[in-house]
């Protein structure tokens, strides 16, 4: 045999890693410098796409609940900001949904952050939490409005079929984390019972100058018209929260100090409640975030 036809498997030639594209990195996973460069510029220029034919299509959006007495101290102002939402929907839909018993969905449900909103506003019936992991603060233990019960399973690939009727379908900061948003959407919303509703809370694209890269995407009212037809979209947060948040909680952060919330817990309070109202009489624009409550 001819020696010629022999190479050693250390020899032959690596097949090519397809050069991955701006939209295939996700900002959950670790990125290099080049690639973390690549994520901004590449959403930057997608955000403002998205925003301008939102424009151009006339897509209709609101301001962001009032901030509202509450909320505690210790919270950022997108968390304050999500806070008053999540507040804001429950009253909204209870007339229809807090009359019987309820089955929420909650997608990418963490520790169940959001269920006190509801049960504030008078719901009561099953929670089942939806997400890849069991979170920390997960219990199963029951409240005194809602039995519990954990899915851990990939929102866009959950076998729908396998879930009971829904009558709400919620998520807070989740949908950005999935690939295949419109695809759990679509297969979540397929089980929503006649006069069932969807709550969700995602970044906009004010998020993406405070938080840097996070998740596959940031949504712009032209987004979420696409996922919720009928839906009624909100922006939350602006310019002048953001400020806050980079001066009383990132500056701190990174030199390792503690944050205004511990140092200055009431004027700090005051100043984020402030900042939350004076980015709603401009308009929340840039939104950081938007709302969108949608009927079945």
């Amino acid at each position: 045999m001819s020696t010629a036809a022999i190479r050693h498997p250390a020899l032959r030639p690596r097949p090519r890693r397809a050069p991955v594209g701006p939209a295939q990195l996700n900002g959950d996973q670790p990125l290099s410098a080049a690639q973390a460069a690549l994520y901004m510029a590449y959403h930057a220029a997608r955000n403002a796409r998205n925003n301008a034919l939102s424009r151009r299509e006339h897509i209709r959006t609101r301001h962001a609940p009032a901030c509202r007495s509450i909320l505690p101290t210790d919270i950022s102002p997108p968390r304050a900001a999500l806070n008053s939402f999540f507040a804001f929907a429950a009253e909204t839909l209870a007339p229809e949904l807090a009359e019987r018993d309820a089955t929420i969905l909650d997608i990418g449900c963490g520790g169940a952050p959001c269920l006190p909103f509801f049960e504030a506003a008078g719901y009561r019936g099953t929670y089942i939490g939806l997400d890849v992991a069991r979170h920390p603060r997960w219990t199963d233990a029951p409240t005194r409005a809602f039995r519990k019960r954990l899915i851990l399973a990939d929102a866009a690939e959950t076998d729908a079929r396998l879930l009971p009727p829904l009558d709400l379908v919620i998520s807070s900061t989740a949908l950005e984390h999935i690939r295949e948003d419109a695809l759990a959407i679509a297969r979540l919303s397929a089980r929503l019972r006649p006069g069932g509703a969807q709550v969700h809370y995602v970044p906009g694209e004010g998020a993406l100058p405070l938080y840097g890269p996070h998740g596959w995407r940031q949504y712009s009212p032209r987004c979420l018209r696409a996922l919720f037809p009928d839906g009624v979209i909100y922006r939350a947060g602006g310019p002048i929260s953001a400020v806050v948040h980079r001066l009383a909680i990132t500056r701190p952060t990174q030199q390792k100090q503690p944050t205004w919330m511990i140092r200055y817990p009431g004027r700090y309070r005051l100043l984020r409640d402030l900042a939350l109202s004076a980015d709603r009489v401009l308009g929340n624009r840039p939104a950081t975030m938007y709302g969108v409550i949608a009927r079945a």
